[in-house]
């Protein structure tokens, strides 16, 4: 599920009072695209999540994140079906101005060190494997910035693709930082053990 990351977006509240609207009008275009806002879903330091579901469908849930520690304020749609979800992003994105995944890639390369939330910035934003990403991602985990290995685990955690196996195995073993290694660890649970020698 990828996210759409916004651009220079306005402040918070016009944001999702956009969303919000931009939803509304659908709804009342068409009778498929009937949504509700639930309001501030979860909150925690740093971070509030805005919800909105289908009326008919309660797995159908646009969310807009705004994410203060990792300087980022995305949107997300979730959905059973593959097709609707990408028709939703396909629409959300036309309406709003958000990043290219080489955008994205660009900051990772440039600005990662300064800025390590750009690799979970580029982790949402993926929808189909990037090589390029894949071994940013991955250099991220070896980073001798705890910052930076700690958003390189969650842009895996994020991506869960199979090459990240055994770079998550490497990095766990040799972890010195207690919240990285907890990260490192739930994302190891996604891959099959390590073979014993």
């Amino acid at each position: 599920m990828a996210a759409l990351v916004f651009k220079a977006p306005p402040p918070d509240i016009e944001l999702v009072e956009s969303v919000d609207r931009l939803l509304r009008d659908w709804s009342a275009k068409s009778p498929d695209l009937q949504f509700v806002s639930n309001g501030a879903v979860h909150q925690a330091p740093g971070v509030v999540v805005f919800a909105w579901t289908h009326v008919a469908d309660a797995n159908l849930i646009i969310t807009v994140t705004l994410d203060d520690v990792r300087r980022a304020r995305y949107l997300n749609v979730a959905a059973v079906d593959p097709d609707t979800s990408a028709l939703l992003t396909t629409g959300l994105r036309r309406q709003f101005s958000t990043y290219s995944v080489e955008e994205l890639l660009d900051a990772v390369r440039h600005e990662g060190a300064s800025d390590p939330g750009a690799y979970v910035r580029l982790g949402m934003a993926l929808d189909r494997h990037d090589d390029e990403a894949s071994r940013l991602i991955r250099a991220g985990l070896e980073s001798p910035d705890v910052e930076v290995r700690a958003n390189a685990a969650m842009a895996v955690m994020h991506l869960r693709w199979p090459e990240f196996a055994d770079p998550v195995f490497r990095a766990r073993s040799r972890e010195t930082d207690a919240g990285v290694g907890n990260l490192l660890e739930v994302s190891s649970r996604w891959y099959k053990p390590e073979p014993s020698s």
